[in-house]
């Protein structure tokens, strides 16, 4: 995503400049979320974070800039979200891995919808979204790895993506976009864990 766009943006340098910006991609994620990424204007997202034209456009200076830096900034929170799971991995049980990864997407499922909603409209969505799920996948296997060290590693692209998968639709669950309820949620963690606790159980000598 080497855009004209997203090398023309001003990276903020001070503490203050941190919290503008991340405000700003708050809003972007809830316009474009709500309206899609080509009915979105930047006149809405500044006043959905009640900020002047002129301050989004100093950090943005237009959508696509707003859709790289979306894009980047999911990225970077989700793989944050795997590697502190791997600061704690050796004291996590399997039962407790499964939840903590189902967990991962939760709170961040409104900017996930609006990362979703605006790679749809990008001619480059289907790239970004394969180069995407690849480090994702990577992260979850490297996890598998680091509490199973005696699992397969053919066996681990196939478990890595099963969860990827799970993960996605308790997500979307928690908001309602999946159909279900509260036992929906509890079935697939219970799921989960089943499963994780057969795939990962040490072989026997």
């Amino acid at each position: 995503m080497e855009s004209t766009s997203r090398r023309a943006t001003r990276l903020p340098t001070r503490q203050d400049g941190h919290q503008r910006v991340a405000s700003l991609l708050d809003a972007a994620a809830a316009v474009i979320g709500e309206r899609g990424f080509a009915a979105a204007t930047m006149s809405e997202i500044a006043a959905r974070a009640d900020a002047r034209i002129g301050s989004l456009y100093r950090f943005f200076p237009d959508k696509n800039a707003i859709a790289d830096a979306l894009v980047e900034h999911y990225l970077a929170l989700i793989l944050d979200g795997f590697a502190l799971l791997h600061e704690r991995i050796a004291s996590l049980s399997t039962a407790a891995l499964a939840d903590a990864l189902l967990d991962q997407f939760v709170v961040l499922r409104p900017r996930g919808a609006a990362v979703a909603a605006l790679l749809e409209e990008r001619p480059d969505g289907d790239s970004i979204r394969t180069a995407f799920r690849a480090r994702m996948l990577d992260a979850i296997g490297a996890l598998l790895l680091a509490h199973a060290p005696f699992l397969r590693p053919e066996k681990v692209p196939d478990i890595a993506a099963l969860l990827l998968n799970a993960m996605k639709l308790m997500a979307r669950l928690q908001t309602g976009e999946a159909p279900g309820g509260p036992g929906t949620r509890d079935e697939l963690r219970l799921m989960v864990r089943l499963y994780l606790e057969t795939r990962l159980r040490r072989p026997e000598t």
